[in-house]
C-alpha cells in the first residue's frame, strides 16, 4: 500500500552482496507501489550536479532573441533546443521554459529542414554570451548520469528476476532527447505575466500538467525550491527536495512490458509562486528508437497490482518506441511541430 512519502534508496553498500539484496528488494518495493524513488550516494558528483544548475542559471538569464538561436524545431524536428514559457503543454499550458539537449551526433544534422545551426553554442559564443563551459559541463554530466543509468536498470531487472542486462540491451546508445534543463520561472516576477501565462479558464495553472514519463526510467536532479508531486491513488505526494539526490521514476515503456505490475505513475509540477525560480534537469533513459514493445514472460496474467492507473489500451500497446515516443512528442509542442 501506498503511504505518504516516496521511499529513500540508499546505493552506500551497493558493492556489498547483501547490501545490493536490500536495494533490489527495496528497488522492487518501490516500483510496484509507486513507481518512483530518492536515489542517495549514488556515483554523480554533487559538484557536477552543481556546476550544471549554475551553468544552466546563467543560459537561462540570456535575452530570448539570444535563446532562440537554439530553439526546438531547428534540428531533427523538436528533439533537440530550447522552448519558451507558454510552448508545451501536457494538460493544458506548462509554465516553463527549458531546453533538450544531447551528445553531439550526426544524425542531429540530416533532417532536410537542417538550416546549419548546431545544438551547442560554439567556442566563440560561449564567450560572447558569458557561459563558458556550457557544452563540456552538458556533455560530463549526461555521460556520469548515463552510467548511473546503467546501475539502476540492471537494478530493476534483477528486481523482476531477469538477466542482469535486460533493459540495458533495450537502452538506445544514441539517445534521442538525454537531459532536460527546465526553469520554472517565479510568478511573483511580473516580466513573465505575459500573453502566454494568463489564467486558464476553468483549468488549475501548473508548472507541467499531470503526465507520465514515455521510455525506461528518468533521472530527475532539482534544486531545493520543490514542486514537484507524484500521484498515489486520490491525493498527491510531495517530492520533497533532498540536497544532492537523484530521484528516479519508471516510464512507460516497463509499465506496459510488465502489464501494470510496476507503474509509470502520474506525476506534476505546481505553478511556481514562491518568490524564487525552480530549476530541474530530468535524464531520460529511453529504449532504442525501433525497439518493439515485448511484455516481459510471467507478466501477462500477473495479479491485478492495486495501484495500477492505466486503461486496456495503454497495455495493448505493441509498436515501437518511435511510434510511441513520436505521437506523444508531437502532442507535447504542436507549436514547434506544424
Amino acid at each position: 500500500m501506498i503511504n505518504s512519502s516516496i521511499p529513500i534508496i540508499d546505493f552506500k553498500n551497493i558493492s556489498d552482496t547483501e547490501g545490493k539484496k536490500q536495494i533490489v528488494k527495496e528497488i522492487h518495493d518501490a516500483c510496484k507501489n509507486y513507481g518512483f524513488f530518492y536515489i542517495i550516494n549514488h556515483c554523480v558528483e554533487e559538484s557536477l550536479m552543481e556546476d550544471l544548475q549554475r551553468i544552466s542559471k546563467k543560459f537561462f538569464l540570456l535575452p530570448k532573441d539570444v535563446k532562440m538561436k537554439w530553439k526546438l524545431g531547428l534540428v531533427d524536428k523538436v528533439q533537440c533546443g530550447y522552448y519558451e514559457v507558454g510552448s508545451s503543454q501536457t494538460y493544458g499550458i506548462d509554465y516553463k521554459e527549458g531546453v533538450y539537449i544531447d551528445l553531439e551526433r550526426e544524425w542531429h544534422y540530416k533532417s532536410p529542414n537542417y538550416n546549419g545551426k548546431k545544438i551547442y553554442p560554439t567556442q566563440e559564443e560561449e564567450i560572447e554570451y558569458d557561459i563558458v563551459g556550457y557544452r563540456n559541463i552538458i556533455e560530463t554530466y549526461i555521460k556520469r548520469v548515463s552510467d548511473l543509468s546503467d546501475i539502476v536498470l540492471q537494478l530493476i531487472s534483477q528486481s523482476l528476476n531477469l538477466p542482469l542486462e535486460y533493459f540495458n540491451t533495450k537502452k538506445t546508445v544514441d539517445l534521442t532527447v538525454v537531459l532536460s534543463m527546465l526553469k520554472y520561472p517565479s510568478f511573483a516576477k511580473l516580466e513573465y505575466e505575459d500573453e502566454n501565462t494568463k489564467k486558464e479558464d476553468g483549468n488549475e495553472k501548473l508548472g507541467m500538467g499531470l503526465h507520465t514519463d514515455w521510455g525506461l526510467i528518468t533521472l530527475l536532479y532539482q534544486d531545493e525550491i520543490g514542486g514537484l508531486q507524484v500521484k498515489a491513488k486520490d491525493q498527491f505526494i510531495d517530492a520533497t527536495p533532498i540536497k544532492g539526490s537523484f530521484i528516479c521514476n519508471l516510464g512507460d515503456f516497463i509499465e506496459i512490458a510488465t502489464q501494470g505490475y510496476y507503474i509509470s505513475n502520474y506525476h506534476r509540477v505546481l505553478y511556481n509562486t514562491t518568490p524564487h525560480d525552480r530549476y530541474s534537469y530530468p535524464f531520460f533513459v529511453s529504449p532504442e528508437q525501433d525497439t518493439p514493445m515485448e511484455i516481459i514472460k510471467g507478466y501477462e496474467t500477473i495479479t491485478e497490482n492495486e495501484n495500477k492507473i492505466q486503461d486496456k489500451e495503454f497495455y495493448d500497446f505493441r509498436g515501437t518506441y518511435k511510434e510511441y515516443f513520436e505521437n506523444q512528442m508531437n502532442n507535447t509542442f504542436k507549436k514547434y511541430h506544424k
